[in-house]
């Protein structure tokens, strides 16, 4: 029986998350480079939001504490889509050993 998903924890986590990519979005632009507008905050954000809550799901599957948890959903937000390419290759990596392609 599959378990209910608690909404309140996923707003928390994708929360978290979101900070996660909006302190990314804050760092000091580059030199040369104007500052940020509130699009890239805001697309930090839900890039974010989507990171942080692919691992929240992961971390729900393998039985990661809860504290544990929120640490790396929030990391996961702060790195955006280098954390989604690094999930991806090790997920290709399991699926070619199953299939057994290499």
């Amino acid at each position: 029986m599959k378990a209910a998903i608690d909404v309140y924890d996923l707003l928390i986590h994708g929360l978290f998350a979101s900070l996660g990519g909006v302190v990314r979005e804050m760092k000091e632009p580059e030199d040369g480079k104007e500052p940020k507008k509130l699009l890239e905050f805001v697309s930090g954000a839900f890039i974010g939001i989507f990171t942080g809550l692919v691992v929240y799901f992961l971390c729900k599957q393998y039985g990661v504490g809860e504290y544990l948890t929120v640490a790396l959903t929030g990391l996961a937000g702060y790195m955006g889509t280098p954390a989604l390419d690094f999930i991806t290759r090790l997920v290709k990596g399991k699926v070619k050993a199953a299939v057994g392609n290499d």
